[in-house]
């Protein structure tokens, strides 16, 4: 069984739940979180466009309670031929954020920079905004739209708007991993995931994973894999996650290994 050792190194990090509402939570190809998965695109967006976001990193975020302001860092990456508007046009990129009930949400942003980087506008997003104002549904989570307009040259002028969400939960602030729920017969391999919700890490977080407080090595996507120890005892598997800032936290589960030939215990 999976628990949580909230530790703190230098931030506060923060605990996080894989479901964003309906839609559920991206997941790579072994059904694990997506360590940067923090956007889902809702559509509006003309083809070949694609907003990443920097800060926060990882999602659904937890909030202590609706109404936090949050720091957020984005980069929108627009094709530039028979697409976006010439720069010299005033206006031609704006952002709104409303709530999950399309209520105006209080934010204040920043986009100094735009700039062509090959065939594609880059532009550069940075601010705070006053998360979770819409508040929770039954699952103890909510999300936030973004609203990017942009102004598209083909075939005539016009606005178009694609919708970003962030998903987030309101609840206590960890980092957790997932692991074996039994104990295996000594010397089995056994896998170990983990994900963190904190809106102040910036990605990517590299995690060091320790067997009994020894380093045994590190990983980028939150997942490694171990080997139970000897008949009748328990490893304790711990994992510091760092992110780009030094920001870290670490959280910590137990892993037995079975006695008497038992094959699962």
């Amino acid at each position: 069984m999976a628990t949580t050792n909230s530790r703190r190194r230098s931030a506060v990090l923060l605990t996080m739940t894989c479901a964003i509402l309906s839609m559920g939570c991206p997941t790579d190809d072994n059904g694990d979180p997506k360590v940067q998965a923090c956007v889902y695109d809702a559509g509006g967006f003309p083809e070949n466009t694609s907003v990443a976001f920097v800060k926060p990193a990882h999602c659904p975020y937890a909030l202590d309670s609706a109404n936090e302001n949050v720091d957020v860092s984005a980069t929108l990456s627009l094709p530039v031929a028979d697409s976006l508007a010439p720069a010299t046009q005033s206006g031609y990129y704006t952002l709104a954020v409303t709530d999950f009930h399309d209520t105006i949400v209080t934010s204040t942003f920043s986009i100094p920079h735009r700039d062509i980087v090959g065939t594609n506008w880059v532009i550069q997003i940075s601010g705070t905004y006053q998360a979770g104002h819409g508040g929770v549904n039954g699952a103890n989570s909510g999300y936030d739209k973004w609203h990017s307009s942009m102004t598209i040259t083909y075939p005539f002028v016009h606005n178009v708007t694609g919708i970003s969400i962030l998903a987030y939960s309101i609840g206590t602030a960890g980092v957790h991993l997932n692991g074996p729920t039994t104990g295996f017969s000594p010397g089995t391999w056994y896998d170990v995931s983990g994900y963190t919700d904190d809106p102040n890490m910036v990605g990517p977080v590299t995690w060091t994973w320790y067997v009994n407080g020894s380093v045994t090595g590190t990983s980028s996507d939150g997942r490694y894999s171990f080997q139970t120890g000897a008949a009748g005892t328990q490893q304790e598997i711990d994992a510091l996650i760092t992110d780009a800032n030094s920001l870290s936290h670490w959280a910590t589960i137990f892993v037995s290994s079975c006695t008497d030939n038992q094959i699962i215990c």
